[in-house]
């Protein structure tokens, strides 16, 4: 406890969001900040704009967000330093309150295993992780489930969707995504399908499409958070 107090006064954790120094039980965010991260409360309905977007386009058994993001928020300043400054504590931390809810909701009771949304391996090495399987991680503090990695792969010549318009994204997506010689593991499962973001679903479409090839599955997808 000593050692521990002497590091935090040397280098004190900040809250990410207005960097103020954090309490004790205090993670990644300060109370004021942690109450300005905005819920959709799309986990309740089955209808909600994830599931909207997404529905005629792949068959899933659920579809939601659970936060709402705006330019220049607390929560897209959060995601950025998740995926360019090396904040793996942050995917973590947003996974668990992901979790709590999904626990509470009732709605993925039935899932069986958790698939993180890939990225390709240069990004990977380049992150130090892939963000989509830090959250996964963070699920499971209220949400258990067994994380299944390598069942998707991302070739390594993905262009970053950030600066693509909506068709762009689509496109780029075509052909992004295929599945390992793993997915016997699979068979028969209801998956949940984890990534960080979802706006125009181009992603977690192609990502589902071919979860979907294997026999007898069903898929339901959450991200943390979408464009409000």
């Amino acid at each position: 406890m000593i050692i521990s107090d002497f590091f935090d006064l040397i280098y004190p954790n900040c809250c990410t969001g207005c960097n103020k120094i954090l309490g004790r039980g205090e993670d990644s965010l300060c109370a004021e900040c942690l109450l300005q991260l905005p819920l959709t409360g799309f986990e309740k309905e089955w209808l909600n704009p994830v599931s909207n977007e997404l529905f005629g386009r792949v068959p899933l058994k659920e579809a939601s967000a659970i936060f709402y993001f705006t330019q220049g928020g607390i929560l897209q300043k959060m995601l950025h330093t998740l995926k360019y400054s090396g904040g793996s504590h942050i995917g973590a931390f947003l996974g668990k309150k992901a979790g709590k809810i999904l626990a509470a909701c009732g709605r993925y009771d039935k899932v069986d295993c958790i698939v993180p949304v890939p990225v390709n391996t240069r990004k990977e090495k380049l992150r130090g992780y892939n963000q989509a399987k830090v959250i996964a991680e963070g699920l499971l503090a209220h949400f258990n489930r067994p994380i299944l990695e390598n069942i998707l792969i991302k070739p390594e010549s993905g262009d970053s969707q950030t600066r693509k318009n909506r068709y762009e994204r689509y496109e780029n997506m075509l052909d992004g995504f295929s599945l390992s010689e793993n997915i016997a593991l699979l068979e028969n499962k209801h998956i949940l399908l984890v990534d960080d973001v979802v706006t125009t679903g181009a992603t977690v479409e192609r990502c589902a499409k071919e979860l979907l090839k294997i026999a007898n599955v069903s898929v339901s997808v959450v991200a943390i958070a979408t464009p409000m």
